[in-house]
């Protein structure tokens, strides 16, 4: 089992990081949440590990390109 799980570990995981609408740069994200707030369709949601706080993408299907994460986020993290 302890193999099974070291290789998981070890595969590269592909981030989503954009939609057909909008795409983020994690390493601008200062991770105050504005734009998970005002997203209407809960495409974004918080990512709060140790070390990796920022935004991402939950549901990128639901994303319709209103464009209220974009004009909330103040680090321009949002394009």
């Amino acid at each position: 089992m302890n193999h099974l799980i070291s290789q998981f570990l070890q595969q590269p995981r592909k981030r989503i990081l954009k939609t057909k609408h909008i795409t983020i740069n994690i390493k601008k994200c200062q991770a105050c949440y504005q734009c998970v707030a005002v997203c209407p369709n809960d495409v974004l949601a918080k990512m709060n590990l140790l070390c990796h706080r920022h935004v991402r993408l939950d549901k990128p299907q639901n994303c319709t390109g209103c464009l209220a994460c974009k004009k909330a986020c103040t680090h321009q993290a949002i394009t």
